[in-house]
């Protein structure tokens, strides 16, 4: 059996199977409002999860930088104990006679301690300082 494609071509109504097979594009009241609704839902995510990550950022830095100071001051009270403690164990083995050798026993240094400290923190500070500040800048 041999099917003439012209005679076929006749028989077919292209409205009617356009019809069929394709959907009208055009949305309606109530899929353009669940749209809307989707939209404002993500926004609203979107603000949240903004406003939560500027809270971290900023817990962050307050943290880092409270801890920081906070080490330092401690460092410079450890450096007076240190000291007033080497200059008592100094005065009383004098007072026993007792010879102390002198290249173990020496004062600490405050900028020394400082120093080390600060080139410990001192990049994750400005690192920390720049992930901050950058959240301010971007708004």
């Amino acid at each position: 059996m041999t099917v003439n494609f012209d005679d076929l071509k006749a028989k077919i109504n292209w409205t009617d199977l356009k019809s069929a097979t394709y959907k009208d594009d055009t949305l309606s009241n109530e899929e353009i409002k669940d749209d809307e609704s989707v939209h404002n839902l993500e926004q609203k995510l979107k603000d949240r999860f903004n406003e939560k990550e500027h809270t971290a950022r900023s817990w962050l830095t307050i943290t880092f930088l409270i801890g920081l100071f906070t080490l330092i001051l401690l460092s410079a009270i450890y450096v007076i104990f240190y000291n007033n403690n080497l200059l008592q164990i100094m005065v009383e083995a004098k007072a026993q006679n007792i010879e102390l050798p002198k290249g173990n026993l020496e004062f600490m240094s405050f900028t020394d301690l400082f120093s080390l400290i600060f080139n410990s923190f001192g990049t994750s500070l400005g690192f920390i300082i720049g992930y901050y500040f950058k959240e301010k800048i971007s708004k």
